[in-house]
């Protein structure tokens, strides 16, 4: 659920804020899915889980107890009764993992993706620079003079206007001959 609800602002953030090219945001879903559950390992881990890995509490041998109980497994801030708790060595663990996993997946894509890139580069064809076999000509403009308003005439002739008042609501005689 946390993971969940981080999602939305780490891809902001990496989208606007770092500006990184990430169009599927396949770095922030599944890096940030990744690296959360595995620190998440340094927090909750509670003891009860991964007796006998790598000889931790194990019996027998020369770790027959880890952080002086025996049987106890690995275990991070929040430990169970009777474990003691292994904070921040856990936590530091953890973190050693993350940046072992990310630098062995930034390696190993540079080291499958470079080949085609170079590749591809030395494929890809070269522009060539050409220059036309006949010159063009440029015409030289001429720059106009400037017009000002007082050149050009707005109207050629004076046009009369009348307009109707309401102090003069006859119509014309030539209206009321026709019947109209």
């Amino acid at each position: 659920m946390v993971i969940g609800l981080l999602v939305p602002l780490v891809i902001f953030v990496v989208d606007h804020v770092l500006r990184w090219d990430d169009p599927t945001a396949a770095l922030t879903i599944h890096g940030l899915s990744g690296a959360l559950g595995l620190l998440a390992v340094g927090v909750f881990a509670d003891g009860a889980a991964g007796q006998g890995w790598n000889n931790v509490g194990a019996n027998g041998g020369d770790a027959a107890s880890y952080l002086g109980i025996a049987r106890q497994g690995v275990t991070g801030l929040v430990a169970t009764a009777g474990y003691a708790q292994d904070w921040p060595g856990q936590m530091q663990a953890q973190l050693v993992g993350v940046a072992a996993l990310a630098l062995f997946g930034l390696f190993a894509a540079w080291l499958f993706l470079t080949p085609p890139a170079l590749l591809i580069h030395l494929i890809r064809p070269r522009p060539v620079a050409t220059t036309p076999a006949v010159p063009v000509p440029v015409e030289v403009v001429q720059p106009v003079e400037s017009v000002t308003s007082s050149d050009v005439p707005l109207v050629s002739e004076p046009v009369e206007v009348t307009v109707a008042t309401d102090e003069d609501p006859q119509p014309p005689s030539d209206t009321l001959a026709n019947g109209v």
